[in-house]
């Protein structure tokens, strides 16, 4: 059993041990591919924020804008600062080309159509300027003399003929001409729906060269010349076939309100992109070092193909990502594949700009810091599993002492009682469920010990059931609740034909009550024969011997009655014992007989008196108070006058055997078993 127990155990433990084991197997394989799926969103939702950021930048842009408008407005009456203004806002790279018309149809101010992005790398390394020509050639940018100008000219020259460190202006072509004209029918246009919006009726002097353009193009810039009137103070989306410019179209009006001056600042879409990404990447680099002390750094790359569009944070980026450049091409707008970026294998993210135009932003995370990240979750799960091991031993141990040594004394314990050993006893280890039944096995085996005792005291203090008096028979019946008897019955042959019977019931049920019934069998015993007719001397001799055991807690009280079958009479002495029943065996009439006393042992001078008792044709019964002070099923007590009932009830259905009847009958209408007190019932009849 204890094998059992202990094999029970190990599974019931190793079930969930592999069971988790199993789990954790699945979920560190899960959470794998999770810390990268969250990854790759994580990286998905920087790039769309960077990407979602450039139309923050672009609305910033618009408002600085207005803001030049507005200081280009203080000096409207200064033509010369104005063309100073811009020429600034030009040579800051803040547009790619810049111009202006008055209301007469003047061109005030105007530069070539050469991008910013060009332009802003004259001046620089020489270094610088062939890697960015290169980056060209490998774009496969169309490269003019006008470009290569820009870069390698010795520079424009101011006024008084010295260098001012730009790139120098390239000669205008007809192209800007063409466009020139444009703009003047744009601007004039735009100067017209700014007088009627502000109520200002003052036509516009119009060139004949200029009515000739607008009859020309009206019906190609028609789309223009609305978004002249419309777009006033705003961007406009210029869209060609490679190049995306925002034309920012506004009108200085004079002192009178009407308009004198339309400007445009033009804007290639890369030149602002480039900016946004000057701020961003100059902003990552001035937080890196506070960044590094508590995460680690974002790397962000932004690649163009586009043949003039800088990359970021190297002018040669594209050239890492060329496999990342070609599987874009199929459409996707996300996706991520793993790479060697810098030495490591790293998971690049990608994300096609909706905003950023010609660019794709990347998102680089190396996979030895995933693998940190996941082998220190990897180290936390070990851990805990080891500590629910550990937990698990010494629960197995805690189960192994409070179950299987609790168990398997108790086995000891069956098996020695099946020997018949009843001086083992089980230790008691704990309060629990078992240290309740080891405490009731060692009960019960000192119980049983005790019967054993009680068996022994039975065989040699009791006589038998049935004992035949000349004429009469005496039966017995007897019912104890508890281990040793507290009723004594015993009877015997006398001289000149009489029978000594004695009934007696002595307080407790420990050995010392034990004690005291063998005692009083043996004076019984050795008095009766003397005093063959004096039942009252014979309870006087034993009243003084109980006198010191009643006051050590010991009450006894007895009934002596000396059977004379000659003369069909017993003649009887009563020490407190209840009165016994006569019952007429022809009428069935019955009653007690009134013996008053008083228990052996309670004063040393009591008196006992004798009386007679007829046993002609009647049937005499004698009981211990057990029989009148047992409780109904109502728990009420059973009382004289229902025992006496009960007794006639009982010789009536068993006259052969009534005692037995008689008890059978009480165990029916008890409440419970056990008594509270043995019942002892002799019944001496007439069998002639």
């Amino acid at each position: 059993m204890r094998q059992r127990l202990i094999g029970l155990f190990a599974l019931c433990y190793a079930l969930p041990i592999i069971g988790s084991g199993f789990l954790i197997f699945q979920y560190l394989r899960e959470l794998k591919h999770s810390m990268i799926a969250g990854e790759k969103q994580s990286n998905y939702r920087r790039l769309a924020d960077i990407d979602a950021g450039f139309t923050r930048f672009t609305t910033a842009k618009l408002l600085d804008f207005r803001n030049f408008t507005e200081n280009l407005r203080l000096d409207v009456a200064d033509k010369a600062l104005l063309c100073s203004k811009l020429q600034a806002k030009y040579d800051k790279f803040e547009a790619d080309s810049i111009h202006m018309v008055s209301s007469t149809s003047e061109l005030i101010y105007s530069n070539d159509l050469l991008t910013a992005e060009i332009r802003r790398h004259f001046n620089k390394p020489q270094q610088h300027q062939q890697k960015i020509l290169d980056s060209w050639k490998y774009r496969q940018a169309g490269i003019s003399e006008r470009h290569l100008k820009a870069l390698f000219s010795p520079g424009r020259r101011d006024s008084n003929g010295n260098l001012d460190g730009f790139a120098e202006e390239p000669e205008k072509t007809e192209g800007h001409e063409a466009f020139t004209k444009l703009f003047t029918s744009t601007a004039l246009a735009a100067m017209d729906y700014y007088n009627q919006s502000h109520n200002i009726m003052q036509p516009l002097k119009r060139t004949s060269s200029s009515l000739v353009v607008d009859t020309i193009i009206e019906s190609n810039t028609q789309s223009l010349f609305q978004s002249a009137r419309t777009n006033i103070g705003k961007f406009t989306n210029i869209q060609g076939m490679s190049e995306i410019f925002l034309a920012y179209l506004d009108v200085l009006p004079g002192p009178s309100g009407e308009a004198w001056y339309s400007f445009v600042m033009l804007v290639d879409l890369i030149n602002f992109q480039r900016q946004y990404f000057e701020n961003l990447f100059g902003d990552a680099r001035a937080r890196r070092d506070i960044l590094n002390r508590v995460f680690p750094e974002e790397d962000i790359r932004a690649v163009s193909t586009h043949q003039y569009a800088a990359n970021f944070p190297s002018v040669l980026e594209f050239k890492n990502f060329e496999a990342i450049i070609r599987r874009s091409n199929n459409d996707f707008k996300t996706f991520t594949q793993q790479m060697v970026i810098d030495g490591r294998d790293s998971m690049v993210s990608v994300l096609r700009g909706s905003y950023l135009k010609h660019y794709l932003l990347i998102k680089i995370s190396p996979l030895d810091h995933l693998n940190d990240i996941y082998r220190k979750r990897l180290n936390i799960i070990i851990i805990i599993f080891a500590v629910i091991l550990v937990m698990g031993l010494a629960l197995a141990r805690l189960l192994t002492r409070l179950l299987i040594l609790p168990i398997s004394d108790i086995m000891i314990g069956v098996k020695a009682l099946a020997k018949r050993n009843y001086q083992h006893r089980i230790p008691v280890r704990s309060e629990n469920e078992f240290g309740v039944l080891a405490r009731a096995f060692n009960e019960s085996a000192e119980i049983l010990k005790k019967l054993t005792i009680s068996e022994k005291i039975r065989k040699q203090l009791y006589p038998e059931t049935e004992f035949r008096c000349g004429s009469y028979l005496i039966t017995t019946a007897n019912s104890n609740s508890r281990i040793i008897l507290s009723d004594f019955f015993d009877y015997f042959p006398l001289k000149q034909g009489a029978y000594a019977v004695v009934l007696a019931e002595v307080s407790g049920n420990d050995i010392s009550a034990a004690y005291l019934t063998a005692m009083l069998k043996t004076s019984f015993t050795l008095l009766s024969p003397s005093f063959p007719f004096g039942p009252d001397t014979i309870l006087a001799k034993l009243n003084e011997i109980f006198v010191p055991y009643y006051k050590k807690g010991h009450m006894t009280t007895c009934l002596i009655g000396m059977i004379d079958p000659t003369n069909d009479q017993m003649l009887c002495s009563n020490a407190g014992q209840s009165y016994p029943i006569s019952i007429s065996m022809q009428t069935g009439e019955k009653s007690f007989v009134s013996l008053p006393s008083s228990p052996l042992g309670i004063n040393a001078n009591s008196k006992f008196t004798k009386s007679v008792i007829s046993l002609d044709k009647r049937t005499t019964v004698l009981y211990t108070d057990g029989a009148i002070n047992l409780l109904d099923q109502s728990g009420e007590k059973l009382g004289q006058e229902r025992f006496l009932e009960i007794v006639g009830e009982s010789l009536k259905a068993d006259p052969r055997n009534p005692a037995e009847e008689i008890l059978k009958r009480l165990e029916a209408v008890a409440m419970s078993l056990p008594w509270r007190d043995d019942i002892t019932i002799m019944c001496i009849q007439n069998r002639i």
